[in-house]
């Protein structure tokens, strides 16, 4: 049977939902005490299985309300050794839920206090979270059964199976004539870093489930964790501080996060003789060399602001390693300017507050979340005065990297990872503006510490070596662009 949460008409029951500090706290909160008397009376289910199941109902109609999808289905399955012997709970995002005991007669004596014993009644077992996204396949997390109180449970569950800190509450109040007195639960919820918006629309687009760990990679212990865990082939390292004017006015911050975090991924990796890595880099490594074409032969160069100069030592490091102990295998990819969106407009770029790169901030403009854009300098000896730089279109990149990993030679190799044109940023504007019919303000400012005038890539490497090059043009990459932010005004 189906079990509908509504706020009108016959059934009282509710979800309330919560969100603080900027996302990063979230929390459930369902009264569910007409859905569960509901369920003892069409199950004729003893006071224990009335609670225990009970309980699971209320989880499983929070955790659905988490999904997104109009389709997402989520199963709760509890196999235990217990007389219960089983529960499955079904939810879905619109408050709908099922639930069926496999044994509803079990008969234990209370608690201390005369509280009913869910855990006896379960025993040891298994719970099984099941979350069918519409993908090819579902996703299957499972975990023992700690106390078989369903609530202790499902606490272990996000935190070894999800890695989300979480705390969860679950109670049903059974009167002395067996009825429902009282139902619901909570589940407060620790969400650092990538959302799990972010996540489900990564999964839509790949068709695949990803195991993800919110750490930190400056904290090493966190690290050791993912590694043992997990066999491990290769590592794309991409994390790190990105801001060219940030590391200006920020230098100490970028070298203590972008030093230190690499530093301990690599003596991790080397723990578990781990040596594949491919390392997000920059041209901005490249310094000013006289030449705006770059090609990887140049070496580096005097960098020009801390965030280069971060990735500058860190590409030193490599080779120093690399020296040092030569089975290791490293691509390091120096990017040029990653911009636009996938073309589904599910994932794009969203930064907090001001954008501090071009694209993002030409979208807030056009969408008028802010007023004008800056264009810092038109006084260079460029085409128009404006800095020229190679644009590279987000999902190319990501095929570089695809690339990178499936035909990663031996040794220590760098690609450069850009289209080989340079772009003004008044060209830029330009198109933006012709091929998605809205017009952008802007004004001239004062030129931005740290910035040149203009460099392109020599993608030749990558062609030759990795059989990689750029497929999206400026036009896909504004295209791309504005269906991502009109699709999330």
């Amino acid at each position: 049977m189906w079990l509908q949460e509504r706020r009108e008409n016959k059934m009282s029951d509710y979800i309330v939902r919560a969100t603080a500090a900027d996302a990063s706290i979230r929390a459930f909160a369902v009264n569910a005490k007409e859905m569960v008397e509901t369920a003892r009376v069409d199950h004729n289910t003893s006071p224990v299985i009335t609670a225990a199941l009970g309980r699971l109902l209320a989880a499983g109609a929070m955790m659905g309300s988490m999904m997104k999808g109009e389709k997402d289905l989520l199963t709760l399955r509890i196999q235990c050794s217990g007389p219960a012997r089983g529960l499955t709970v079904t939810a879905d995002a619109n408050g709908n839920v099922k639930g069926f005991p496999v044994n509803p007669d079990v008969d234990l004596p209370p608690k201390a206090k005369g509280k009913l014993d869910v855990g006896a009644a379960l025993d040891l077992g298994i719970l099984s979270v099941i979350k069918d996204l519409g993908l090819k396949e579902p996703y299957v997390g499972q975990c023992q059964l700690q106390t078989g109180e369903i609530a202790e449970d499902l606490t272990y569950y996000f935190a070894t199976s999800e890695q989300t800190p979480s705390a969860v509450g679950l109670g049903v109040l059974v009167d002395k004539d067996g009825s429902v007195k009282q139902a619901g639960g909570f589940i407060l919820q620790l969400m650092p870093f990538t959302s799990d918006e972010v996540i489900e629309k990564l999964e839509k687009i790949t068709g695949k489930r990803s195991k993800l760990y919110k750490y930190d990679l400056l904290e090493k212990e966190k690290l050791e964790e993912i590694f043992k865990e997990n066999e491990i082939d290769a590592v794309i390292h991409f994390a790190g501080y990105k801001a060219v004017g940030e590391s200006v006015k920020k230098p100490l911050m970028y070298y203590s996060n972008n030093l230190q975090s690499t530093i301990n991924l690599l003596e991790v990796m080397q723990k578990h003789n781990v040596k594949k890595l491919v390392f997000s880099s920059s041209a901005t490594v490249y310094g000013d060399p006289g030449n705006p074409k770059y090609v990887e032969e140049m070496g580096r160069g005097e960098t020009t602001n801390p965030y280069g100069t971060t990735k500058a030592m860190i590409e030193k490091m490599l080779e120093d390693l690399y020296a040092s102990d030569n089975s290791w295998d490293i691509s390091i990819l120096r990017y040029f300017n990653p911009v636009g969106a996938h073309e589904s407009g599910l994932i794009g770029e969203e930064p907090n507050g001001i954008p501090n790169n071009l694209m993002p901030y030409v979208m807030k403009v056009a969408a008028g979340k802010l007023e004008v854009l800056s264009i810092f300098g038109n006084d260079y000896p460029t085409i128009d005065g404006t800095g020229v730089r190679d644009f590279i279109h987000v999902v190319d990149l990501a095929k570089g990297h695809v690339s990178a990993l499936d035909k990663m030679k031996k040794g220590l190799n760098i690609y450069n990872l850009g289209s080989g044109k340079g772009v003004s940023v008044l060209e830029l504007v330009s198109t933006f503006e012709k091929v998605n019919n809205i017009k952008v303000n802007y004004k001239i400012v004062d030129r931005r510490p740290g910035d040149l005038a203009e460099y392109y890539a020599d993608p030749t490497k990558a062609l030759n070596e990795l059989g990689w090059k750029t497929e999206k043009t400026l036009e896909d990459i504004c295209k791309d662009s504005w269906n991502y932010e009109s699709k999330n005004i």
